[in-house]
């Protein structure tokens, strides 16, 4: 927006530090400062790459799709870096349908999950995985 506006390209640093302070104002109540802030963009960066290498693609970032599933990583974050799991109502059936259907999404999901035990020593609950796959799956079929 600023290149279009302005006509000026930021430096990669500086862009980045502009993104946090846009994710700090969008949910400003519910951080404990600058650090969250930064390991919450760092894992959401993660989560994306271990995405983009699973399925071998690269995002269209314009997607509305894909702000959805930014937007889900932000809480998701939010929620692992405050130690509060989310654990709704345990829906087995849909959790076993998701997994059978989008098999794919759901292998990527359990490559995350793993990524998250063995980095931050969280366990994802099967109701977070259940959404987390739901989203990943809108996000690459809309991207394809």
């Amino acid at each position: 927006m600023i290149k279009e506006a302005f006509d000026v390209i930021l430096p990669e640093d500086e862009a980045g530090f502009i993104a946090l302070h846009i994710v700090n104002a969008q949910m400003d109540d519910n951080y404990n400062g600058i650090q969250e802030i930064g390991e919450v963009t760092k894992l959401i960066h993660q989560i994306v790459n271990i995405v983009k290498y699973h399925f071998q693609i690269k995002f269209d970032e314009e997607s509305v799709y894909y702000h959805r599933f930014v937007t889900h990583l932000k809480f998701f974050a939010l929620r692992l870096f405050q130690k509060n799991n989310y654990e709704g109502q345990q829906d087995e059936d849909l959790l076993a349908l998701v997994k059978t259907k989008y098999q794919s999404a759901y292998e990527c999901t359990l490559k995350i999950t793993a990524y998250i035990a063995n980095t931050y020593s969280y366990v994802v609950s099967e109701e977070e995985q259940l959404y987390l796959t739901i989203h990943i799956e809108k996000a690459i079929r809309q991207n394809c």
